[in-house]
């Protein structure tokens, strides 16, 4: 297949953002932009485990906004030095979990809400996201 895409490096001066990728520190970001002509994940995936462990070696930190395995383990509080006040506002501006979609419920690892608080399509968008978790870890296993 033609993969068409391209890795894209910036460089991104360190800010106070709790969840930022450059919460004080200076911070290089690669993103890795495909096309999607054809499946391509099947042709990335193993690239981007292997990009994505080089990572967690530096302690590099996630993009919230893209896609990452992060939020499959306990990583994520070790990695933003400020998770636990976040959580802390989150919980009292929020405490419905009303701004909550299912993938921001997995990245925040919030389980405190049940799923009839979700319209069907987050139910749905959820479900596809765990979906496609499960077939991330079989094709890991199987490398």
């Amino acid at each position: 297949p033609i993969l068409n895409g391209a890795i894209v490096t910036r460089f991104v001066k360190g800010d106070d953002i709790w969840l930022s990728h450059s919460y004080r520190r200076d911070t290089c970001a690669f993103d890795i932009h495909a096309h999607k002509l054809y499946d391509v994940m099947e042709y990335l995936e193993p690239w981007l485990y292997k990009v994505d462990d080089l990572m967690r070696k530096y302690d590099g930190r996630p993009h919230f906004g893209k896609l990452h395995r992060h939020s499959d383990n306990d990583t994520l509080p070790s990695l933003y030095p400020r998770w636990e006040d976040f959580q802390r506002v989150r919980a009292q501006m929020d405490p419905h979990g009303l701004f909550l979609t299912a993938y921001t419920r997995q990245m925040l690892q919030v389980d405190s809400f049940s799923d009839a608080d979700e319209s069907p399509e987050q139910q749905q968008q959820g479900q596809q996201q765990q979906q496609k978790k499960k077939k991330m870890k079989k094709k890991k296993n199987t490398m």
